[in-house]
């Protein structure tokens, strides 16, 4: 029963990781920056520029000794080039970097993040059920 436990806690571990990277994704997908390589046009915006956000892609892999692994790795690209003029920290040409994040493909991966952690607590549930259902045959 052990291993049915720490399975299921596993993946909700794993399901809670994959919604805080989407919705960190989500929450960044909007930071301008300016384009690698390029300077602001205007200079008094050259301090508001900070490394431009990287987006992070949630991965899963079976554990061989039970439940999964999960990991976080940058997208690569990290950046896409968006013509921007009127950005503060648009280059001379009027182009910002703007995190490589699709804002659907993130909530996709929250609905299946939420119904993976909601199909673990029901194991976990159903778990607790099974274990006082067999305590309960040794009462009286």
């Amino acid at each position: 029963m052990n291993n049915a436990i720490n399975t299921s806690l596993s993946g909700l571990l794993a399901s809670t990781s994959k919604l805080n990277v989407a919705a960190s994704n989500i929450v960044n997908s909007r930071n301008t920056s300016t384009p690698k390589g390029t300077f602001a046009a205007n200079p008094s915006a050259a301090a508001l520029v900070n490394k431009a956000y990287t987006p992070l892609k949630h991965e899963q892999s079976s554990n061989k000794y039970g439940g999964v692994m999960s990991y976080n790795i940058p997208v690569n690209p990290a950046s896409l080039t968006a013509y921007a003029p009127d950005d503060p920290v648009a280059n001379e040409d009027g182009y910002v970097a703007i995190p490589n994040v699709n804002e659907f493909v993130e909530v996709g991966e929250m609905i299946k993040a939420t119904n993976a952690y909601k199909a673990n607590a029901q194991v976990l549930s159903t778990l607790a059920e099974i274990e006082e259902d067999f305590l309960d045959q040794f009462k009286d």
